[in-house]
C-alpha cells in the first residue's frame, strides 16, 4: 500500500505542477498581449507617455519616464518624428521582460502609466484629440481575442 499512495502522491504533484505551470504561462501571454496593444496604441507626442508605461508585479511601478519635465511651461517640447516614436515604443516594450520572471504561485500583476497627464491621454484626450482609451480598449480586445491569445502558449 505504501508503494500505491506514494505512486499517486508523485502523480498528483506533477499534474499540479503542470497545471501551475501552464496558468502561469496563460498569464503570461495574456498580460504580454495586453502591454503590447498598449504601447501600439499610445499616442506620442514627446515619448514620455509612451515610455512611461510599466508592468508591477504585486504592486504598481510608479517609475515615471519624463523625458521633458517642463512640458506643461508656455513652450510645448517638438513633437516626435515617426523613428523617435518607434524607438520610444521599442523600449517601452522592454517592460516585458518581468513576465518573464513571473513563476507560480501567480502574483497580482498590474500594468499601469504614472506620468502625470495619464489619465488626460485615457479619459479626457490630450493635445486637441479626443480621449484615447488606450487602456480601455487594449482590454476589450484582448478579451475579445483571448482564444487567440491563450492558443499561442
Amino acid at each position: 500500500m505504501p508503494n500505491n499512495n506514494a505512486a499517486f502522491s508523485e502523480a498528483i504533484g506533477k499534474f499540479k505542477a503542470e497545471i501551475y505551470g501552464t496558468v502561469t504561462n496563460v498569464t503570461k501571454a495574456i498580460v504580454k498581449d495586453v502591454y503590447t496593444r498598449i504601447v501600439n496604441k499610445s499616442p506620442v507626442w514627446t515619448g514620455s507617455y509612451v515610455s512611461s508605461h510599466r508592468i508591477g508585479i504585486d504592486k504598481i511601478d510608479g517609475t515615471i519616464t519624463d523625458l521633458h519635465p517642463d512640458e506643461f511651461t508656455d513652450r510645448f517640447p517638438p513633437q516626435a518624428d515617426f523613428m523617435e516614436a518607434e524607438r520610444f515604443k521599442a523600449e517601452a516594450m522592454d517592460q516585458k521582460f518581468r513576465m518573464d520572471i513571473l513563476q507560480y504561485p501567480l502574483k497580482k500583476v498590474i500594468i499601469s502609466n504614472s506620468i502625470h497627464y495619464a489619465d488626460k491621454v485615457e479619459y479626457l484626450g490630450w493635445k486637441k484629440t479626443p480621449a484615447y482609451h488606450v487602456y480601455g480598449l487594449s482590454r476589450e480586445e484582448t478579451v475579445a481575442s483571448i482564444n487567440t491569445v491563450t492558443g499561442r502558449v
